[in-house]
């Protein structure tokens, strides 16, 4: 039994399996992120199947017994849907992540190899694209430095 989601991305290897017709085949699940080992930060959520096509999902605290519910529309035009506020288990800030479902790849540069303004269509054949959703993540900057010559902020040699 898996406790986390795959870190691929891999949508058939997630914790949440697929939502049963069933409601009593679904579980209450208790999610929370590494960092939530204060139980007060963990919620408890359940995924159900709604007659509009989506999902309804009632969630709280994992103290509260009162319930909230969100109803999440399926559509055709995004692969993920994103709620804000206190549902969210788990925030990195400025943590990039790339729609891999959409057919998006990306890739990095370094400015050694060569510098954002010289870049041309030309250097595209010289690089590897990738299909990883988090390829970018939080590597885009610096939050501590690993030495004396390193700044927090931006990593200026990379695009």
């Amino acid at each position: 039994m898996s406790l986390i989601d795959d870190s691929s991305g891999d949508l058939n290897k997630t914790v949440i399996k697929e939502i049963s017709a069933s409601e009593d085949a679904n579980k209450v699940h208790i999610v929370g992120s590494a960092s939530a080992h204060i139980a007060n930060n963990l919620m408890k959520v359940r995924v159900l199947r709604h007659p509009n096509g989506g999902y309804t999902v009632p969630y709280t605290k994992i103290n509260d017994a009162n319930f909230k519910t969100l109803v999440i529309d399926k559509t055709t035009t995004h692969h993920f849907t994103n709620y804000g506020g206190s549902f969210v288990p788990h925030i990195i800030p400025n943590f990039v992540m790339m729609n891999h479902l959409g057919g998006v790849r990306l890739t990095e540069v370094s400015t050694s190899t060569v510098t954002y303004n010289g870049f041309k269509e030309t250097n595209l054949s010289t690089l590897d694209f990738s299909i990883d959703w988090a390829a970018i993540g939080a590597k885009w900057r610096i939050t501590i430095p690993s030495s004396p010559r390193e700044t927090i902020g931006v990593r200026a040699n990379l695009f």
